[in-house]
């Protein structure tokens, strides 16, 4: 499989996880965070660079 195609497909399953994440959170993010949704999820997708830069460094993953 190409490698921009496992990208896309990747970037595509991580954005509707986030989406998913921010559905489900969204009154605790009015609470908790006092942020819009779009905030929210702009925090989420860096939270999940860094998650995947975790994974990368613990796994050896090169």
């Amino acid at each position: 499989m190409d490698r921009k195609i496992l990208v896309a497909l990747t970037a595509k399953k991580l954005w509707n996880a986030v989406m998913e994440l921010t559905d489900d959170h969204e009154q605790k993010i009015k609470l908790v965070a006092d942020a819009d949704s779009e905030t929210f999820r702009m925090y989420l997708i860096d939270v999940t660079a860094e998650a995947c830069q975790l994974i990368k460094e613990y796994k050896g993953v090169k």
